[in-house]
């Protein structure tokens, strides 16, 4: 009966999954600080060029299309007078 055991994985073996490789040595060694600082930096660096792509696309036709429109408007350089002629109101 032992011997049954011993051949199908059975028994006083420590391996607990039954695939034939201690799993305790499977795992891999945990990462260095270097390495988790390297990931943080990246995740933050990437989350600040998509904010930033976002922003620009956003800033592009609400600020600055209107801006180089007004300024290739040929406006003149004399301020506008108003005057007002007639004070009638109609109503359709």
């Amino acid at each position: 009966m032992q011997k049954e055991l011993a051949e199908h994985g059975g028994g006083d073996s420590s391996d607990e999954d039954g695939d034939g490789s201690n799993s305790k040595s499977a795992l891999p060694p945990p990462p260095s600080r270097w390495e988790v600082w390297k990931h943080r930096i990246s995740l933050l660096l990437g989350a600040a060029s998509l904010v930033s792509a976002f922003a620009f696309l956003l800033l592009l036709p609400m600020v600055l299309v209107p801006a180089a429109s007004t300024l290739a408007g040929g406006f003149s350089d004399e301020p506008a007078t108003c005057v007002v002629k007639k004070n009638i109101f109609e109503l359709y």
